[in-house]
């Protein structure tokens, strides 16, 4: 007997269901990582949009609790890509959009805690060294006054491990055919 059988319209049917299934799963595991790696400004904001009427107090009630164990009549409103920024942000690509589109951002506090305005926090950004913390509430408030980033424009490049001496970013240990050197080291290189 087999398992399963292509030409069987039984078996092609219950494979499509649990396909779904296994898709709906993994998006759910996803928004509750995405959720966990969120700054709790952006928790704060996700939640608001939810609902005009009652998101301060969704946001309120909910910003401290596991996106699992959110009612599904809010996470089902809510978009959590629009709101997961990358793991590092760029504070001078951030300073950078800020000023070229210091026109949609409006006047006034932009950043409460520490009486920033607009042009405090472009300069706090260019000049200070402020916290992914800091970035994160920046950002939230942005989305709040109703202006859009694209975070890919903002996101901090990754930092690569190269080697310097020689150039070509490859172990100099090595021989070339993938194997490590007999060399005095021991075959290992620390990238020191």
């Amino acid at each position: 007997m087999k398992i399963f059988d292509f030409k069987n319209p039984k078996h092609v049917q219950i494979l499509k269901e649990e396909l779904v299934r296994a898709k709906r799963i993994l998006k759910e595991y996803n928004e509750n990582e995405m959720w966990n790696n969120m700054p709790e400004p952006l928790r704060r904001v996700a939640l608001a949009s939810a609902d005009d009427d009652m998101g301060p107090d969704f946001a309120d009630e909910y910003a401290d609790m596991d996106w699992m164990r959110i009612p599904d009549t809010i996470t089902n409103r809510i978009n959590l890509s629009d709101y997961a920024l990358p793991k590092r942000v760029s504070k001078s690509k951030l300073a950078d959009w800020m000023s070229s589109n210091r026109t949609k951002l409006g006047s006034g506090i932009l950043y409460p805690d520490a009486n920033h305005s607009v042009d405090g926090v472009i300069k706090f950004l260019q000049q200070g060294n402020p916290s992914q913390y800091y970035i994160a509430k920046v950002i939230a408030e942005l989305i709040e006054r109703g202006v859009r980033i694209n975070f890919k424009d903002i996101e901090d490049a990754p930092k690569m491990d190269v080697d310097i001496s020689s150039g070509t970013g490859m172990d100099p240990y090595s021989m070339p055919g993938g194997k490590p050197s007999a060399g005095y080291m021991g075959g290992k290189w620390t990238g020191d």
